[in-house]
């Protein structure tokens, strides 16, 4: 029976987090399934683990990463993966351009108008100049942490980009659009489901 870790952002994953979605199908298949927070990576004397337990290679067949959790660790994540000696449903390559808000060029003529910066002012005078709603949000978060929705000439929206670009993060600035949100899933370059 193949073992796989689904690795996410939060010990617990939240029950609309894709994590709490995929391991009931894995299991149901016949899968072994543990979930686990990705910041518990570290490294052991025989190699990448979780939390000092044995390496991920002696307990896993595969890896799905799910979720980064902080950002300030995310090179090392991605080292300590590409160092475990397990495949990954995605590759690190994946994961470093495919999993964040930036939209792919092949996905761009259907993601709503997208901008990022480091300059709070660059992204808060778009959004004045282009009128309408705007979100705002950190590219690596999730679960609706740091988003804002607002409009250019609102003093909250300005503080909001300001807090987001502080340390010269990036942020995002994406036009508002109504509606439901769509997430896909994407295993070794296919898309196995949607929710």
């Amino acid at each position: 029976m193949p073992r796989v870790l689904l690795l996410t952002a939060l010990p617990t994953p939240d029950p609309d987090e894709t994590a709490a979605r995929v391991a009931p199908l894995l299991r149901e298949r016949g899968h072994g399934v543990r979930t686990a927070c990705i910041d518990d990576l570290g490294l052991g004397a025989e190699g990448p683990c979780l939390s000092g337990g044995p390496t991920l290679r002696r307990e896993h067949d595969l890896l799905w990463v799910l979720g980064f959790g902080r950002a300030a660790t995310f090179l090392d994540k991605m080292q300590l993966l590409a160092a475990a000696g397990v495949p990954l449903v995605n590759g690190i390559e994946a994961l470093l351009l495919l999993h964040g808000k930036y939209p792919p060029p092949a996905l761009a003529p259907f993601m709503p108008e997208t901008h990022a910066s480091t300059r709070s002012e660059a992204l808060v005078d778009h959004a004045r100049r282009a009128g309408g709603r705007w979100v705002l949000k950190p590219p690596a978060g999730s679960f609706g942490r740091g988003v804002t929705i607002g409009e250019g000439r609102d003093h909250a929206f300005a503080a909001a980009a300001r807090a987001l670009t502080r340390g010269d993060r990036y942020a995002l600035l994406q036009r508002h659009v109504a509606g439901e949100e769509h997430r896909v899933l994407v295993a070794d370059g296919e898309i196995v489901g949607a929710y």
